[in-house]
């Protein structure tokens, strides 16, 4: 359930993390040497800049697909899993 403190602003992209665990990842959207630590709790769905999501949708889907005994190799399956297990429509 989403808190006044992380509600989206209409730019910000919806991601779900379906895993067991938490995610972290960090990103350097600046590119200044200063990269920024994002977390996606377990089962819950939080709210990134666009940049931001795509890059966190596709490590997470990596992740996932490790788990499973799948290579990474950005395949269609890959594709597949980014498209039905981590985007949110609204």
């Amino acid at each position: 359930m989403l808190t006044p403190l992380n509600q989206p602003s209409s730019k910000e992209v919806p991601v779900y993390n379906p895993d067991s665990d938490d995610f972290e990842i960090t990103y350097d959207i600046n590119e200044d040497k200063q990269p920024k630590s994002y977390i996606l709790r377990s089962r819950e769905i939080d709210y990134f800049p666009p940049v931001i999501a795509d890059h966190i949708k596709k490590h997470l889907a990596d992740r996932l697909l490790n788990k499973r005994g799948v290579k990474t190799n950005h395949s269609d399956e890959h594709d597949q899993i980014i498209k039905e297990e981590l985007s949110v429509e609204l």
